[in-house]
């Protein structure tokens, strides 16, 4: 009668340090990807006649965040944020923004073509699928007629 007890003890022993072990396990490599994240900060101007742009981007584990600044002569300035990552050497990611002092948000996919060290702006045909916009697939996105960002000293 006492060896059962004594087996089922050893069990749950067993199964506490095993537990406390795998624990352990995850704080350390939480603790070594916290360790291993970096920061860069980029910044870019362009200016295209009277309309001017500015962006600010932040990489952080291959992920990318950052503001974007559209001020434009004769309509609404666009002011927002982007989020995406690099796939290649274009960033694909989402704008979402604010007309003019408006309150409202705006979401468009947005895409920039790295290329000597700068940043081509890029419009392609947009699809609404499910309240989502995104980019067409079946029509390439075209980088030469947007704002060509020139790298900036961030201020």
């Amino acid at each position: 009668m006492y060896y059962p007890l004594i087996m089922r003890k050893l069990v749950v022993f067993t199964c506490l340090i095993s537990i406390a072990a795998i624990g352990c396990n995850q704080n350390q490599s939480a603790k070594s990807t916290k360790a291993s994240d970096t920061t860069a900060r980029e910044c870019y101007n362009s200016t295209v006649a009277k309309d001017s742009a500015a962006l600010e981007l932040y990489t952080v584990n291959k992920k990318i965040t950052g503001k974007l600044h559209l001020m434009f002569a004769k309509k609404q300035h666009m002011n927002g944020e982007i989020s995406g990552v690099f796939k290649g050497d274009t960033l694909y990611g989402d704008y979402i923004y604010t007309l003019g002092k408006g309150k409202e948000t705006f979401k468009n996919p947005v895409a920039f073509l790295k290329k000597d060290g700068k940043l081509y702006q890029g419009y392609g045909e947009l699809l609404t699928q499910y309240g989502r916009t995104f980019f067409d697939n079946k029509v390439p996105i075209d980088f030469d007629k947007g704002f060509v960002f020139e790298p900036i000293a961030c201020k």
